[in-house]
């Protein structure tokens, strides 16, 4: 049975509140050096492209605004290609992509309901 696609969305909403947990008040120097901070938010960047990628194709279209494909392609590269993972561009991520993706599923969240 497939689970419904707001089980989907929680689940990204849940991981990103875990990688702001993980990093409230962490600057990029010291991010960059706590190996296990790093493999603890490229986990949660794991299940949030998991996640995106289980939602359905229509959830997907009605969703435009949001890169899925994006961020189910890094966590296939993460996947795939662990050793070759851009800290850099984790951190970009953190900083500036989550938030506008949180603020986007929260509307999604509130357009459902």
């Amino acid at each position: 049975m497939r689970k419904d696609n707001l089980v989907y969305v929680d689940d990204i909403l849940s991981s990103i509140k875990k990688i702001n947990k993980f990093c409230k008040g962490i600057g990029k120097e010291d991010f960059m050096k706590n190996e296990l901070l790093m493999d603890g938010v490229v986990r949660n960047l794991e299940i949030i492209g998991e996640a995106s990628s289980k939602l359905t194709a229509s959830f997907r279209e009605r969703y435009k605004e949001i890169e899925w494909r994006k961020m189910i392609g890094m966590r296939n590269r993460i996947i795939h290609a662990y050793d070759t993972v851009d800290v850099e561009i984790v951190w970009d991520v953190i900083r500036e992509d989550l938030p506008e993706l949180k603020k986007k599923l929260r509307a999604i969240v509130s357009d459902q309901s």
